[in-house]
């Protein structure tokens, strides 16, 4: 086969033009096909669980909001889309039997620290999120405890603090 001017000579003579706007039109169709598949595999499941009661998946992340007599605070949980282990459901029920106590811990942590008790001073701390990561890090108690004041809910600052068996090893600052 010899190629030439944008198209290609077959064995018998003709020249056949190659045709790159079918490509693009079959690609495009590909690229549509996909993403209104994954668009409605996306949809977000909500389930009733046991122990985080009603939660939501989405983008690899299980969220919750539950149900207290104090200010709301949201549960995110790392997790397969077929729900939360049983490992994040028993840490998350240690938690929550000494939350008062984690939080108090947390902010001690925060006012003590040396990098971070200027910008925490006597600020009113109360809780904003937990955050229950991946397996490996449930089975050594592992989870982030996330602060801010109650008076600005949208968190224009929010104080983390890294846990380990109720114990704070780190914090961080997203503003």
């Amino acid at each position: 086969m010899i190629r030439s001017g944008g198209g290609r000579r077959i064995g018998n003579g003709k020249v056949v033009r190659r045709r790159p706007h079918i490509a693009v039109v079959r690609q495009t169709e590909s690229c549509f096909a996909m993403s209104f598949l994954n668009r409605m595999l996306r949809s977000s499941p909500t389930v009733d669980d046991p122990v985080f009661g009603r939660i939501e998946w989405s983008d690899g992340v299980w969220t919750s909001v539950p149900r207290t007599n104090r200010r709301p605070y949201t549960v995110n949980v790392v997790s397969r889309i077929s729900g939360p282990l049983d490992a994040q459901r028993e840490l998350f029920s240690d938690i929550l039997s000494s939350l008062d106590q984690l939080r108090s811990t947390a902010i001690d942590y925060l006012r003590t620290n040396e990098e971070s008790a200027a910008t925490v001073g006597r600020m009113d701390l109360d809780l904003y999120a937990i955050i229950l990561d991946a397996s490996a890090n449930v089975r050594s108690a592992e989870f982030r405890m996330e602060l801010a004041a109650p008076t600005s809910r949208d968190a224009e600052e929010v104080f983390g603090v890294h846990m380990c068996d109720g114990i704070p090893t780190g914090w961080y600052m997203d503003h």
